[in-house]
């Protein structure tokens, strides 16, 4: 008989743990395509996106096969160089991020090199050339290329924001690309969604056009629901809030992820209301499947192609669920 095991962990993890997301840190210059350039580690800030770092001085060498890495949300710190070759569409998801820092730049010199971002063009190699700007970065707010970078003109751009149970603890963990006269963070916490209490204040970087991370720890709650939110404060004392985070306490797991031959079972809890992100690993990391689906009672799917006989599963709807298997298939 096939032996399933499943587990579900928490995003601050520990050295032994199977992480959901990896960290790419470019150790040369070369092709993207060639495993001897990264340097791979769990991503332990809880940022529910695979990141590249590309440090100055190399260069990366990119052409189609980038997309079978399958990347889906991503994101790209540059202070080196990404090097497009011809007939080259990097296409990334709608919630990626490229940011380029220091002197990071995007090389391309016609309009066969590209990258997308949910099939908008953010860059385009007859119309941006190479690519500069600290502190300039394109995400789903910014505009089609030659405007699809963009200077930060926000006080804040948050590449992230988690909220994760840890035993009876509450672990917050957040992230910026750039902070512009950024004073505080303060952590509001709510029961009924409406009602909301400051609980704690972190100190912000000021200016910065690094990427920074931040994070709380709420310990000791015990409600069956709990929202979140960041109230990001200027120096002025002009604030704007972050979205919502909700975390749902109980011993019924939100998510019961199985296989049967070489099919993936996701049965969700009735609770579960918004799409939900499937992400399929092998055990080295690397992303082998990443769909989204509308939430509803079971979603399953094929696997057929995947060559390894023990996959790590990842579901999550960017909310609460948040939920991890290791599948012996």
């Amino acid at each position: 008989m096939k032996t399933i095991y499943i587990f579900i962990f928490s995003l601050f993890i520990s050295a032994s743990s199977f992480a959901q997301y990896y960290v790419y840190t470019a150790t040369k210059t070369g092709s993207w395509n060639d495993m001897s350039v990264w340097s791979i580690v769990p991503r332990t800030d809880g940022v529910p996106k695979m990141k590249v770092v590309i440090p100055a001085p190399y260069i990366i060498s990119v052409d189609n096969a980038v997309n079978s890495f399958g990347l889906g949300d991503v994101e790209i710190n540059i202070t080196g160089s990404i090097s497009i070759q011809p007939s080259t569409t990097i296409a990334l998801s709608s919630a990626s991020v490229i940011n380029i820092l220091g002197s990071g730049s995007v090389i391309g010199t016609n309009n066969t090199q590209k990258i997308t971002e949910g099939g908008i063009v953010k860059y385009d190699g007859s119309l941006d050339h190479t690519k500069t700007g600290a502190g300039s970065f394109a995400n789903s707010s910014t505009g089609v290329s030659p405007a699809g970078f963009t200077l930060s003109l926000l006080p804040v751009v948050f590449t992230g924001f988690t909220v994760i149970k840890n035993g009876n603890d509450i672990v917050l963990k957040w992230s910026t690309a750039s902070e512009i006269a950024n004073s505080y963070f303060e952590i509001e916490r709510s029961y009924n969604g409406n009602a909301w209490t400051a609980v704690s204040t972190i100190t912000a970087n000021g200016s910065a056009t690094t990427s920074a991370n931040y994070s709380y720890t709420d310990n000791n709650i015990t409600n069956a629901v709990v929202y979140y939110r960041l109230k990001q404060v200027d120096m002025d004392g002009a604030f704007l809030y972050s979205t919502i985070k909700t975390i749902r306490n109980g011993n019924t797991a939100a998510a019961k992820i199985y296989g049967t031959g070489k099919t993936i079972n996701i049965e969700l809890n009735a609770a579960i209301k918004n799409n939900v992100m499937v992400t399929v690993m092998n055990t080295s990391g690397q992303v082998m499947e990443r769909k989204q689906f509308s939430a509803g009672y079971k979603i399953t799917f094929d696997v057929n192609n995947a060559a390894a006989d023990i996959l790590i599963v990842h579901v999550s709807d960017n909310d609460a669920l948040n939920q991890t298997a290791k599948l012996v298939l």
